[in-house]
């Protein structure tokens, strides 16, 4: 039989006791750690309208009326996602941009739709994996932002409206406003947004949908990226001062929307080379822009017909087909 002593029983207790103690620390430790994990992933209820968990981060007074003001572009699922680039891309706005812009003043209702639009492109494509990226998301104009091009509007008349803040006349108004910017190109150094030249920039991911509030936009430059999936068929209607589209050497797939070129009627420049597309060329992609002057298409797996619509095209001088599955020549 084992004799045990007094001392060391109590040796043994304290250690014991000790190791409780430590198993209870870690627990609650592990417990802590997984709540707030939850919260920042977008696993918690918070903002939804159910009870908001223990460890619910604090939001700004911005947060609610900016939240709002961004519906109306994202719709609230996408915002209320914790998880989603358009609720990062709120939670900057609101709790972390140094400008601490005002949501409920008009004024800065076209900065506010530009920062959003831009962050929600940030965290949309890994912009923290970017080549470059200096001063986004930092307290800049965003027009200072590397590779975002802007125009000067402040001697135009009737620039802002006055009673919602936004930029430009009335979307059938062809006014002295829109022609400067039409002969900017978007290469002036004012407040509005009108070109993104982000060319080989290691930028990977989906184009979101948000990027059509940006809707005075001459140049869209994505060439060399790493940007997949199919071409979206609406997103670029709004840009009807569009000149230069470049989504070459990506990886997108599938068809090329016959309805893709519907309203760019001032667009010059169009690339879709060098992506993994397929099925055939739609005419309408000729007809719905008329003042094409390059269009390449090289280098897909696209096929059958090349549609006879060149003869139309007083002005396209520059056109790449080759490297595809096509069964017939140029007309």
């Amino acid at each position: 039989v084992v004799v045990i002593s007094q001392k060391v029983k109590k040796k043994l207790k304290k250690f014991f006791r000790a190791c409780w103690l430590t198993a209870l620390v870690l627990a609650a430790t592990i417990i802590m750690v997984k709540a707030c994990r939850n919260e920042w992933l977008g696993n918690a209820n918070y903002g939804n309208g159910r009870v908001q968990s223990l460890f619910a981060p604090r939001r700004s007074k911005r947060y609610k009326p900016m939240l709002e003001k961004l519906i109306a572009i994202s719709g609230a699922e996408a915002l209320q996602d914790e998880a989603s680039p358009q609720h990062r891309a709120l939670i900057f706005l609101a709790d972390q941009d140094p400008l601490v812009l005002n949501p409920e003043d008009p004024l800065v209702y076209t900065q506010l739709v530009q920062r959003y639009v831009l962050s929600v492109l940030y965290f949309a494509t890994s912009g923290p994996m970017w080549e470059h990226r200096t001063y986004w998301l930092t307290g800049q104009h965003e027009c200072g932002w590397i590779y975002v091009l802007c125009a000067d509007i402040k001697n135009l008349d009737n620039a802002t409206d006055s009673e919602n803040g936004n930029i430009g006349a009335d979307d059938d108004d062809d006014s002295s406003y829109f022609e400067v910017l039409d002969a900017d190109l978007g290469l002036g150094t004012g407040k509005i947004v009108t070109g993104l030249k982000l060319y080989d920039n290691n930028i990977h991911g989906i184009i979101p949908e948000e990027l059509s509030a940006l809707e005075f936009l001459h140049l869209i430059d994505f060439g060399a990226n790493r940007l997949m999936g199919s071409l979206p068929s609406s997103l670029f209607h709004k840009f009807k001062h569009l000149r230069e589209l470049y989504l070459n050497s990506n990886y997108f797939n599938g068809t090329i929307p016959g309805n893709f070129t519907q309203g760019l009627t001032k667009l010059k420049v169009l690339t879709f080379g060098n992506n993994q597309l397929t099925g055939t060329i739609h005419k309408e992609i000729f007809t719905n822009s008329i003042s094409l002057e390059r269009v390449s298409f090289e280098s897909n797996m696209l096929s059958g017909s090349i549609p006879d619509v060149f003869q139309k095209m007083i002005q396209l001088r520059d056109i790449r087909l080759g490297q595809n599955k096509f069964i017939s020549t140029i007309p």
